[in-house]
């Protein structure tokens, strides 16, 4: 051999040697940073466990699925605060948030109709029940008078109570 192969054979060798530390199990690999847009944890058939992502609108999100890759908890910023959504099979359920005027809560029936929400809006609490039939509806509310509650039947009659 002459000088130039075993030069290029003693330096393969060494790259193989520093590959072979670097990415040795017996070592710990550690990142100071990963700088992404979106990161996707998926099991060994390709459905999501957990995706990290930015928002379009700003802040970003975290979302868990279940066994399914439905789906099942989101946690982020929306242009008004942060949120959190609580989901059955990629159908949000419960729904926590920062609005405009404060918090507010949304639960949802499995019917996709039913609904209950608490939150505020700019005269105070606001309590608003919709009926399974998406139709009947009560609020509990307040406007610049004072309290008011808000009744709605079946077949569209509505009534309004006031001080």
């Amino acid at each position: 051999m002459n000088f130039k192969q075993k030069f290029a054979f003693a330096a393969l060798g060494s790259i193989f040697t520093i590959v072979g530390m670097l990415f040795s199990p017996f070592q710990k690999n550690r990142f100071g940073e990963i700088e992404c847009t979106k990161l996707r944890i998926v099991n060994e058939d390709g459905k999501n466990r957990v995706v990290l992502a930015t928002r379009e609108t700003g802040g970003g999100r975290v979302s868990v699925y279940d066994e399914d890759g439905k789906k099942a908890i989101s946690l982020g910023v929306l242009e008004s605060g942060g949120y959190v959504g609580i989901f059955h099979r990629d159908k949000l359920l419960a729904h926590f948030s920062v609005l405009e005027n404060g918090g507010a809560v949304v639960v949802n029936g499995k019917d996709g109709k039913s609904c209950v929400s608490l939150g505020i809006d700019k005269h105070g609490g606001i309590v608003s029940v919709l009926g399974g039939d998406g139709e009947s509806w009560v609020v509990l509310s307040n406007d610049k008078h004072g309290g008011i509650v808000g009744v709605k039947s079946k077949d569209g009659n509505s009534k309004a109570f006031t001080p």
